[in-house]
C-alpha cells in the first residue's frame, strides 16, 4: 500500500494531464452547442483548481525551506552586526588611550585585562603583560579618565593589580581646587570617601580630587574622583566627603602601566 500510495504520490499531476487532455478531446469531438461549452467550462474549472490544489504540498515545502534559510541568513547578519560593533568600540577605546598616551609626559605601557575579583584580594585585576614587558611591582595602573591602582605582583608574561575599589586601598590626595589634603577609601560601586578633612576645610561638592604626590608610588596630579556629597560628622571633628572615581570600573577593558621616573 505504501508502494502504491507513493506511486500515485508522485505521478499524480500527469493523471490529472492526462485526464484533461482526454476530456478536451472528447469534447472537441461533441457538437458545439451552449450545453457543451459549459460543462466544458465547468471541466477547466474543476481540473484548475486540482492541479493548484495538488501542488500546494510541493510549495509548502519550498516556502518552509525558503523561512528557514532566510531565518539562518538573519541570524548570520545580526552575528557580524555585534562583531562589527564591537570592533568599532574597541578601536575608539584604543584610539582615545593612544592619544592620551601622546598627550602625557609619563612613560606608559598598554596592558589588556583578562580577569577582574578572581583572587584573595577582592579588588584585583590581571593583565597580559610582565616583567618580560618591562613592568615591575608598585607600578601605577591608570587609564585616560584616572587613576585604577597599582601593580601588586609580576610574573613572567602577567601581573596582577590592586585596585582603588577594594576596602583594604588607600591613597593620598588633595582637593585640585583648594589644596585640602586628606586621605581616600573605597565605600561602594564607583563611590569612594575622603577622610581625615576638618569641618573648616574648603571642600565642596564639583571638586576634583587629585592624587596628592605625598607618595613612593604615586605620581602628583592624577585624577581620582569628583566630590559629589559634603556633610558634617556630629560625632567627630570632620568632614564626610564622598566622591565618584573618575574611572568607572565596571567597564575597564585596558589600562596604562606609568613606569616611574621615566618621563619623556
Amino acid at each position: 500500500m505504501e508502494n502504491a500510495g507513493g506511486f500515485l504520490s508522485r505521478t499524480r499531476n500527469h493523471w490529472v494531464l492526462a485526464a484533461a487532455v482526454g476530456m478536451s478531446l472528447l469534447l472537441m469531438a461533441l457538437e458545439d452547442s451552449t450545453a457543451i461549452l459549459s460543462v466544458r467550462r465547468a471541466i477547466h474549472g474543476v481540473i484548475g483548481y486540482s492541479v493548484k490544489v495538488l501542488d500546494i504540498p510541493p510549495r509548502m515545502v519550498s516556502a518552509r525551506k525558503r523561512v528557514v534559510q532566510l531565518q539562518k541568513d538573519l541570524g548570520e547578519v545580526e552575528f557580524e552586526r555585534m562583531q562589527y560593533e564591537e570592533i568599532l568600540r574597541e578601536n575608539h577605546h584604543l584610539r582615545r588611550l593612544m592619544g592620551f598616551r601622546e598627550r602625557t609626559d609619563f612613560d606608559l605601557i598598554p596592558a589588556r585585562v583578562t580577569g577582574i575579583g578572581a583572587s584573595s584580594i577582592r579588588g584585583a585585576v590581571f593583565l597580559d603583560v610582565g616583567w618580560k614587558n618591562g613592568v615591575e611591582k608598585n607600578w601605577v595602573l591608570i587609564t585616560d579618565q584616572g587613576v585604577v591602582g597599582r601593580v601588586l605582583s609580576v610574573s613572567e608574561e602577567s601581573s596582577m593589580g590592586h585596585l582603588l575599589t577594594d576596602p583594604n586601598f588607600r591613597i593620598s590626595v588633595r582637593v585640585q581646587r583648594s589644596r585640602v589634603m586628606g586621605i581616600v577609601r573605597w565605600e561602594y560601586g564607583n563611590v569612594c570617601v575622603m577622610e581625615g578633612v576638618s569641618r573648616s576645610s574648603d571642600v565642596k561638592a564639583g571638586d576634583r580630587i587629585v592624587t596628592s604626590g605625598f607618595s613612593r608610588i604615586y605620581p602628583p596630579g592624577l585624577a581620582v574622583g569628583v566630590v559629589f556629597e559634603v556633610s558634617i560628622d556630629e560625632d567627630s571633628l570632620f568632614k564626610v566627603i564622598r566622591l565618584r572615581t573618575a574611572v568607572d570600573f565596571n567597564t575597564i577593558e585596558e589600562v596604562l602601566i606609568i613606569r616611574p621616573g621615566e618621563e619623556v
